[in-house]
């Protein structure tokens, strides 16, 4: 006989378990049995499934780990009084119907705006018994290229065929809401296993024993696997936690507990989501006004002197920047200690240099002649042409500064003849 401690699973002790078996009530309470008579590979994958099971409840979900651990455990499928119970679902969705139905108008006219006329989906999912019903989303997906992906798999993660609302719907679930209406319809329960398409039930029938347990009860518009498990947890495990409550009663208090609590979460993460997005927006906005407002002001204010003037000396092959000062004087830093270049009575001619704030070049011949101070010189325009270049460029007298060009000449690519 063979002892094992397990947190999860409560095998059975009156007989070994064929494949089929899943963990029963001591699922979630951390019940502890002896499990005799069962073969030691058929023990220690199921061992290994349940802390697999335990592990991915810690991972990325829609309910937070704090609403989690106030969730009840005891979440069922399986309806004693089946009238009763399928009344309930319709009141229930006709409330939640109205209650959502400012969202579903909203997304309609954000899908329409954004992506056409395809505003929801419809394809093909399994029910209770097998039955082939229609179940109807928002579409998130460019629905060529994921058919072509997804014909017997489901989407990977980061597959770029997204709309542009398609992430952020899915990653809030807002674009399950239109399943109201197959709760309404009678194809769906508001609680229970999610619904597969035929091509994934047929490949995961295959892998996974026990699979077809959850077509014994409707599949749910929300469900707890759903709620506590992200998209990426494995079949197996989902399966494991949908068989678990496939078997179990409805409990009334237990799935309106879980409804309350993955509304609020979907709301929650909706809000959150759409404040990121809108404050992105808004910053990237903010900048474009802000560059915009920087360009005006230096259409009028004209160029950065200081930065935006150079001056080509005889002799001297690289051009040398200048720095101007009240009076029409400028100032040549790397010629502070040189003074004796630039002498004589009638001054020196020069070319200045002047690169526009918004790219390329404007050029005007001068005359410099010593201010006192060594590397300060006086400038005089030498032809009219040149006149107005100082005295739009420089001086900023005209009324609008230089303007905006498209291409951008840096001042040392500039040859001077």
């Amino acid at each position: 006989m063979m002892k094992a401690r397990t947190d999860a699973a409560v095998l059975s002790v009156s007989k070994a378990p064929d494949a089929s078996d899943v963990p029963e009530r001591g699922a979630f309470m951390g019940a502890t049995k002896v499990a005799p008579n069962i073969p030691l590979g058929t023990f220690q994958e199921k061992t290994r499934d349940i802390a697999l099971l335990r592990n991915e409840l810690t991972g990325s979900d829609i309910v937070s780990p704090r609403t989690r651990r106030r969730l009840p455990k005891q979440i069922g499928f399986r309806p004693g009084y089946p009238l009763a119970y399928r009344a309930y679902n319709v009141v229930a969705a006709l409330l939640i119907l109205t209650g959502a139905l400012p969202f579903l108008l909203v997304i309609s006219l954000a899908l329409l705006a954004t992506q056409g006329r395809e505003i929801f989906y419809g394809g093909p999912r399994l029910g209770k018994d097998l039955k082939i019903f229609r179940i109807y989303k928002f579409r998130t997906l460019n629905t060529a290229a994921a058919a072509r992906i997804t014909g017997d798999r489901t989407l990977p993660s980061n597959s770029g065929l997204e709309t542009p609302l398609g992430k952020f719907l899915r990653d809030t679930r807002l674009d399950e809401l239109p399943q109201i209406l197959n709760v309404l319809r009678g194809d769906m329960n508001l609680c229970g296993p999610r619904p597969v398409r035929p091509e994934i039930a047929a490949i995961e029938r295959a892998r996974i024993p026990g699979y077809d347990m959850r077509f014994t009860v409707k599949p749910g518009l929300v469900g707890p696997a759903q709620a506590l498990m992200s998209h990426g947890t494995s079949k197996r495990i989902r399966a494991l936690f949908n068989n678990t409550a496939c078997r179990r009663p409805v409990s009334m208090k237990a799935e309106l507990t879980l409804l309350s609590a993955i509304g609020f979460a979907v709301l929650r993460r909706s809000v959150a989501e759409l404040y990121v997005k809108i404050r992105h927006k808004v910053m990237q906005g903010w900048s474009g006004v802000r560059s915009f407002i920087s360009r005006i002001v230096r259409t009028f204010a004209g160029p950065n002197s200081h930065d935006s003037v150079w001056v080509a000396l005889p002799c001297v092959p690289s051009l040398q920047k200048v720095e101007l000062h009240p009076g029409q004087i400028l100032e040549i830093p790397s010629l502070a200690g040189q003074s004796a270049m630039i002498e004589g009575p009638t001054g020196v001619p020069v070319t200045l240099v002047v690169a526009l704030p918004g790219g390329g070049t404007r050029r005007a011949r001068v005359t410099l002649k010593p201010a006192g101070t060594p590397g300060r010189y006086a400038y005089a325009a030498t032809t009219a042409a040149s006149g107005y270049i100082i005295e739009r460029y420089l001086l900023g007298l005209t009324v609008l500064g230089p303007t905006r060009r498209r291409q951008v000449a840096s001042p040392h690519n500039v040859r001077f003849g």
